[in-house]
C-alpha cells in the first residue's frame, strides 16, 4: 500500500491477512478480476468508518481514510481467491483487518511537495476538528503551521492537493531543510502562482466591493503582492471582512450605504450553518501601516463621518 499523511508522504507494502466477517460468500462462476476488485473495494467502504474509495482500477483500490490516502494492490489476494475460493470472506475481511492493525508511525516518512503547500483562512474551531483525531497534547499552535494572523482571523498552512486539505506539522519544515517563516513565504507565493489562473466574480463600487474565489481560497487572495493596489475602494478608508473561505466583502467606511451593505453580507454569510466548513470570522478589519487589525464595530456610523 502507499499512504500520504498530513504533512508527509509514507509508501508501504504488506501482505493483507485475515479479521472481520464481511457477510459476503463465495460464487460460482469464478469472480473476475474486476468484480473481485469491485468488492474488495465495497467491503472496505462497508466496514471502516469515513474511508472514501477513491479509485478503482483492476485489482487495485485507491482509498482516503482518516488523513492517509492508500492503494491497496490485491493481487496475491485475488490469487489466494482463485486459489481457494471457498475462502473468499476471510480473504476480503483481510483487508479490513490489515488497515485496522496497521501502524502508521512504524514506516519511514518521505517530504511533501512544496507545490501543494498553501496558507488557507479557516475558522479556529474547524481547525482544532481537523486535528483533534492526532490526540497529540498542547494546542494546534503547537503542532501545526497554525497562526492567528489577525485577532480572530486564523490562518493556517495546508496541503492542498486533488480538492482534499490536511494540516501540516512543523515537523514537515525539519524534513524540508526550512524555517516555518520560510514554509509560510513558500506557500504565499503558491497561492500568487495559483490566483494568476483562478476566475474570480466581483461586484460593487467605491462604497462597497464584493470578492467571491476559489471555494478555499478566494480569501487568500489577501496575502498576494498587489493585491490591495487593485482595489476600487481607497486602502486608507477601507474596512473589509472575511466571512467565508471563498469570499472578501470591502467598503468605504465613509460611507453608511457601503458600511450597512458588509455587515449585512457578513451577518448573511456567518449565520449560515450550511457553510459552516467555509466560514472563517465574522470580524472586520482594516489595513493599518500594511498590516491586518481589528476594525472597532464601535466606530462604525459615528458621528461626522458623513458618507452617503
Amino acid at each position: 500500500m502507499v499512504f500520504s499523511t498530513m504533512g508527509f508522504t509514507r509508501t508501504l507494502t504488506v501482505l493483507l491477512a485475515a479479521g472481520i466477517l464481511t457477510g459476503c460468500t463465495a460464487r460460482k462462476p469464478l469472480l473476475s478480476a474486476n468484480e473481485f476488485t469491485d468488492l474488495a473495494a465495497k467491503t472496505l467502504a462497508g466496514n471502516l468508518t469515513d474511508l472514501e474509495i477513491t479509485d478503482i482500477d483492476s485489482l487495485s483500490v485507491k482509498f482516503d481514510w482518516n488523513d492517509f490516502a492508500g492503494i491497496a494492490e490485491i493481487e496475491e489476494e485475488y490469487e489466494a481467491y482463485l486459489d481457494t475460493p471457498r475462502r473468499l470472506e476471510k480473504i476480503l475481511a483481510g483487508l479490513v483487518q490489515e488497515l485496522l492493525d496497521f501502524d502508521i508511525s512504524s514506516v519511514e516518512p518521505r517530504p511533501l511537495d512544496k507545490q501543494y503547500l498553501v496558507p488557507v483562512f479557516l475558522r479556529f474551531d474547524y481547525i482544532e476538528q481537523m486535528a483533534v483525531q492526532d490526540e497529540e497534547e498542547g494546542t494546534v499552535f503547537d503542532h501545526f503551521l497554525v497562526t492567528e494572523y489577525a485577532p480572530g482571523l486564523y490562518l493556517a498552512i495546508v496541503y492542498y492537493k486533488d480538492y482534499k486539505i490536511s494540516l501540516v506539522y512543523q515537523d514537515a519544515a525539519k524534513r524540508l531543510e526550512m524555517e516555518p517563516d520560510q514554509m509560510y513565504r513558500w506557500a504565499e507565493n503558491n497561492i500568487k502562482r495559483l490566483s494568476e489562473n483562478q476566475n474570480y466574480y466581483t461586484e460593487g463600487d467605491s462604497t462597497y466591493y464584493y470578492i467571491q474565489g476559489d471555494a478555499l481560497l478566494g480569501a487568500s487572495m489577501l496575502l498576494t503582492p498587489g493585491f490591495w493596489e487593485d482595489l476600487p475602494v481607497d486602502n486608507e478608508h477601507l474596512v473589509f471582512a472575511v466571512p467565508t473561505t471563498p469570499t472578501l466583502l470591502f467598503a468605504d467606511r465613509r460611507s453608511r450605504a457601503g458600511m450597512a451593505e458588509l455587515i449585512r453580507k457578513l451577518n448573511f454569510y456567518t449565520a449560515r450553518e450550511e457553510v459552516y466548513r467555509f466560514q472563517v470570522s465574522d470580524r472586520l478589519y482594516e489595513l493599518v501601516d500594511g498590516r491586518i487589525v481589528e476594525y472597532s464595530p464601535l466606530n462604525l456610523f459615528k458621528p461626522g463621518l458623513g458618507g452617503n
